[in-house]
């Protein structure tokens, strides 16, 4: 614990926004999971059986994010520029492609060559065009998330000092 006493304002921030993702990859583990979206290997490789699976799982992140980043301003330390942070670290995050890269992690599975589906990512979508690709591979997630952790750490610590 003392480690985390340590850590400047805008680390603490950084890390909590990692938490919110790996938050956001077990929810989509248990959805997984759920079986209420197919297979898990449909639901692995993005083929939902024409359920509107994206809105649900969209808006119940979002939900979270909102949530988490209001309880820090009225729980936590009553500071705006860290709570918007906050919730701008874990939107990028999120589509930046590091839950994607930790669903797979988590379940001890490589992610796949392919990932076609998650090309609707601005973040993603800008990587794999920057790589001259067609289609989202697991190098252009890695890659997105290399990156959107990087702007995060610094948007952290500009947004923390400057707002």
């Amino acid at each position: 614990m003392n480690y985390i006493n340590r850590l400047k304002t805008y680390q603490k921030i950084f890390l909590f926004s990692i938490l919110i993702v790996v938050a956001i990859s077990f929810f989509d583990i248990l959805s997984m999971n759920s079986g209420i979206f197919g297979s898990q290997e449909d639901y692995t490789h993005g083929n939902f059986d024409g359920l509107n699976w994206w809105p649900l799982f969209y808006n119940l992140n979002v939900g979270m994010i909102i949530l988490l980043c209001l309880s820090y301003y009225w729980f936590g330390r009553k500071d705006f520029s860290e709570s918007i942070s906050l919730g701008f670290g874990s939107v990028i995050l999120w589509f930046g492609a590091v839950p994607d890269v930790l669903f797979f992690w988590l379940r001890g599975i490589p992610v796949p060559s392919e990932l076609p589906w998650l090309g609707g990512s601005p973040i993603v979508r800008s990587v794999m065009e920057s790589l001259g690709v067609n289609i989202v591979t697991n190098i252009t997630i890695y890659l997105s998330s290399v990156i959107s952790l990087v702007i995060v750490y610094y948007l952290t610590k500009f947004l923390v000092k400057k707002v």
